[in-house]
């Protein structure tokens, strides 16, 4: 029974916890202030932004829907709190990509600019939105830095330059033998050619031979 017990207490929490993960994926748009998910850049880099707007079907229809993605706006904030981004969005899904020159502290934000006499947005309206850079960061200082490239080049020059005799001395045997597999082949097709042209005057000279000869074979009764 306590096995039992333990068992449907592990389900319980298993489940639990993938609807606590599902639910963080998203999240309600506030309309008084921001909804921001920080971003750290080591370097500069692309952010590649995705969202997707969700249960809003239910309220907005047509035009209402219209308005509704203008009013919903997703920018990018310095560590000054400086918005440098702004886009809204104009469709329920999609994706941006955005260059930033300096490393830093991003913000990235969402906020629904509420019309006057609207109303704030239903609880089961919800954002995905999904950040990510265009690399991937362990440690700068183990990173290739232009030296190390320069001196990557100048070895490979070093390799072909050693190398190069090798390379040389490949082609001129690979020529070589080529001239020698040449003249095997022409010499094969001579021999064949002397041996069909052999074969001809044997074949000639027995006809020949019968020919000159056929009375005689006659008298002896074999032809």
């Amino acid at each position: 029974m306590m096995k039992l017990n333990n068992c449907y207490f592990s389900i319980i929490l298993f489940l639990s916890s993938f609807i606590l993960i599902e639910t963080s994926l998203r999240f309600n748009i506030p309309s008084r202030r921001d909804k921001c998910f920080s971003q750290e850049l080591y370097m500069e880099g692309t952010l590649l932004i995705r969202f997707d707007l969700i249960g809003y079907e239910d309220f907005y229809k047509g035009n209402a829907e219209t308005e509704l993605f203008k009013n919903i706006k997703i920018f990018i904030k310095d560590e000054k709190g400086k918005k440098i981004y702004e886009t809204e969005i104009k469709t329920r899904k999609d994706k941006f990509a955005v260059y930033l020159k300096e490393r830093g502290n991003y913000q990235v934000c969402t906020q629904y600019f509420k019309p006057r006499r609207e109303r704030d947005l239903p609880n089961n309206v919800l954002m995905k939105l999904k950040i990510r850079n265009d690399y991937q960061y362990t440690n700068l200082e183990e990173s290739i830095h232009k030296e190390d490239v320069n001196n990557f080049w100048s070895k490979i020059r070093d390799i072909n330059h050693e190398i190069r005799p090798s390379i040389e001395a490949s082609k001129l045997e690979l020529k070589e033998e080529d001239k020698t597999a040449k003249s095997i082949i022409s010499s094969i097709n001579t021999y064949y050619i002397l041996c069909c042209f052999q074969l001809s005057i044997i074949i000639i000279i027995t006809i020949y031979s019968i020919a000159s000869y056929k009375e005689f074979f006659k008298q002896k009764s074999i032809i």
